[in-house]
């Protein structure tokens, strides 16, 4: 197996593999499935047209976001796509709500299994594969329908790393045949660690580590991909749109990068290098695993006087490491 260098070179200039099946997937049916879920997230999914989809998030009534998830529409269902772990909590908190909607509510992650591809040379293997591909002319979060070795499989452009990407969800049978073929086709198998690094890296936020129900949607610095503020009434608009006329937030995601080897741990603060003065917490942190010298990239929530890219932050070693501030997401 190649090294985790060579396996994030290969993201970068290659083709690389990752098997993500314990991520959450959620189906909605039913003839009020695009209301339905129109009044329980952030963005406009009456506006979605079949084959497209959206980030975008889900907030309890103060505004606190409960998940971050795709939405991907189909013709005949939403499909939801999010982190492993949250099937059961999402799925009780939109059930909640449920009164005489025709919805379906239905967990699918135990029955499918999902596959990440990403790197410059991805579309010429997908496209040997999945005659009529569209590669990199796909919108980002579009979803495209192939039936590969007998099987139905979902194509969905989704890019985690700031490059195109491309999500495949099918059977778990099928899926373990497809990254098979991949592989045997010369691209490279991945390992968790380095897909966390690269995330990291892109400073693509993960619910649960990188958000939590402490945060507001706007903290996440992904609004304009996130939020619709011209759609009608849904569960917590109301904190949602106050943040946006007050017309900033208290604190918000950055991307933080320093030569080293020392990872810090996630919850780690980090400090306005002269005063000492509270600047955040680091919520994730990993090697970059192709850097020489090495370095370390993380995630941090940055209070505002500290957020603008190219301000110098520190945490605790010794001496005390020192980092620079980048936007949010490459």
């Amino acid at each position: 197996m190649q090294t985790l260098a060579e396996q994030a070179v290969a993201a970068r200039t290659g083709a690389i593999v990752f098997d993500v099946s314990d991520r959450t997937q959620i189906e909605l049916r039913g003839v009020d499935r695009v209301k339905f879920l129109h009044n329980f997230c952030t963005q406009d999914i009456k506006a979605l047209p079949v084959g497209q989809g959206c980030e975008a998030f889900v907030c309890n009534a103060m505004g606190r976001v409960l998940g971050y998830i795709a939405v991907f529409a189909a013709e005949d269902g939403l499909w939801i796509e999010t982190v492993p772990g949250v099937e059961a909590a999402l799925l009780a908190h939109f059930d909640k709500y449920l009164i005489r909607e025709d919805v379906e509510l239905h967990g699918r992650a135990d029955e499918l299994g999902e596959l990440w591809l990403a790197g410059p040379q991805v579309p010429d293997h997908l496209s040997a594969l999945f005659p009529g591909f569209a590669g990199d002319d796909a919108p980002l979060l579009s979803q495209q329908t192939f039936v590969w070795g007998g099987q139905p499989m979902r194509l969905r452009r989704i890019d985690w790393l700031g490059s195109a990407g491309w999500l495949i969800s099918g059977s778990q049978e099928a899926i373990k045949r497809l990254q098979t073929a991949l592989v045997e086709r010369g691209v490279i198998a991945g390992a968790a660690e380095v897909l966390e690094s690269l995330r990291i890296e892109a400073g693509f936020p993960t619910y649960g580590q990188d958000l939590t129900a402490d945060n507001l949607s706007q903290e996440a610095a992904r609004t304009e991909r996130s939020i619709s503020f011209k759609k009608g009434c849904y569960l917590g608009q109301e904190p949602v749109a106050r943040l946006d006329a007050l017309g900033h937030t208290n604190k918000e995601l950055r991307r933080l990068r320093w030569e080293g080897t020392a990872v810090p741990a996630p919850g780690t603060p980090i400090m306005d290098p002269d005063s000492d003065q509270p600047a955040g917490l680091i919520t994730s942190a990993a090697p970059v695993h192709d850097a020489q010298p090495p370095a370390i990239a993380a995630i941090a929530m940055v209070k505002t006087k500290w957020n603008s890219p190219g301000t110098p932050v520190k945490f605790a070693t010794d001496p005390p490491t020192i980092a620079l501030v980048l936007p949010a997401a490459v």
